[in-house]
Order: C-alpha cells, then structure tokens, then sequence
C-alpha cells in the first residue's frame, strides 16, 4: 500500500495543499487504523484534493465529510459516494446539524479551517464530544497562532496554544494539587468563544497532547475518570544503588 506522502505526491486533478513534516505524523499516528472502517471529518476543503487522497488512504472507511465556508466548494463533485461536502462556517448550527445528521459521531477530525485562535478552540468545543473513544483530533497550520496576522503572536496574551496546554493539564488531572473540576477548569476558555458550560463535555476525556511544528493532536479516551497512568511496572530484582520500598513513612 502507498504511504500517504506517495498518494499526495501523485496527485492530479484536484489539488491538496500539504506541509510535508505532516505526513510522517499522520503515518504514526494512522498506520494502525489505516484498514479499519474509519469515519472522518475535514474543515477546510479548498480545492478538494484532500479528500480524494483521504478516501485512498483509507480504503475501508464508512465516510469522509469534508466541510468549508466557500460556497465554490458546492461545485465540487467526487466518484466516491463516501466522500461528501457540506458548505458552511463549521461552527454555525445549521452547518454542526448536517454535519451531525451525516456523521453522529466520528474516528477522526482535522481542522484545516480558519486557523484563528477563536476559531480553533470554538471548534474543538463543539466537536471534540462527538469524537469516537480513541479517536484522532488534529488541528494544521498551527504556526499560525504565532501570527499577528491571525490575532494571535507569541506574546499576544491567551490563545489557543494556550488551551491546548491546559487540554495536556486535563490528561494529567490525576496529579492535580488543587480541588477543582476540569469542566471549571476549562470553562474560562468555553467563556471567550461564547460556549460557557461546554468544558463538562469533554470531562477528563483527553488521553494524550501531542505536539509539533504546526500540528496539534488530542486523542480521546473514557470520559469517566482521571487515571490515564496505569499499572505501575517494576520489574527486576536488583536493587543494589536505590531501594526505594525499604523507605519508611
């Protein structure tokens, strides 16, 4: 099976727009899934060759959605009936609706959209709930949360690196030294996109933040408790420079 930089690469007909550090992340992070009956989302469809390369990555995937605010992308028209386009502002009701009516729930989302602070965390509010227990949520191009030209910059106060840091804080709430919720912890950021309250939908259901040059992925784990940790392992019967169990209380 070709990887997806190959697929990408040999690309006609409708263009996809890739920076090419990403391919080796999703790679890592898809290649186990890579045949199961996956359904996903993309906000950001341009030209709409991602969502071709998409359906060929994924050879058994149930649907791919793809989603975008130009009303261009109407015209757009795809051999595979899995592929589907829904023209609108991801983050309007009537467009989460059809969206939602399309797929309930779904394995994987990448937000190509915007790529504004407000945006990215307003989107990741209204969707994230709706991801699948293991599923993959990723946000692109986040470089531009560097920018000023994005309303955002590396000393340009709250943003949504920053929510994205405290998502990292609610995957290790286990070892929180303060008695506080993670929907209150999250809810100052669900108060700046007008969302108040949408911090208990996510609950303690960050699993992992991974981070990269322009890429963020969240995955999605049990949304009932803290512990992420597991099982501690000690293996070995050596203690020779360091037993820590003959310490006493």
């Amino acid at each position: 099976m070709k990887s997806l930089a190959e697929l990408h690469n040999a690309r006609s007909g409708k263009v996809s727009d890739k920076w090419s550090s990403y391919f080796e992340h999703y790679e890592k992070l898809f290649g186990g899934i890579r045949l199961e009956p996956v359904s996903m989302i993309e906000i950001g469809v341009q030209n709409g060759g991602s969502l071709e390369t998409w359906s060929e990555y994924f050879p058994n995937a149930k649907r791919i959605v793809g989603i975008d605010i130009d009303p261009k992308c109407r015209s757009l028209r795809y051999t595979d009936k899995r592929v589907e386009v829904v023209v609108g502002d991801c983050n309007s009701g009537e467009t989460v609706q059809s969206v939602l009516e399309i797929l309930p729930e779904f394995d994987i989302l990448i937000d190509d959209g915007s790529h504004t602070p407000y945006d990215i965390v307003k989107t990741f509010f209204t969707y994230f709930p709706k991801l699948k227990l293991g599923g993959f949520y990723i946000v692109e191009d986040c470089h531009t949360l560097y920018m000023n030209a994005f309303g955002a910059g590396l000393r340009n106060g709250s943003t949504a690196r920053d929510f994205y840091k405290a998502l990292w804080d609610v995957a290790n709430a286990e070892f929180w030294d303060l008695d506080i919720s993670s929907a209150d912890f999250l809810e100052p950021y669900a108060k700046a996109v007008n969302l108040e309250g949408s911090g208990a939908a996510i609950g303690y259901s960050v699993r992992s933040v991974y981070l990269a040059n322009s890429f963020i992925c969240v995955s999605k784990d049990s949304t009932n408790s803290k512990g992420k940790l597991g099982e501690r392992l000690v293996k070995g019967t050596d203690k020779s420079v360091h037993d820590w169990t003959a310490l006493k209380d």
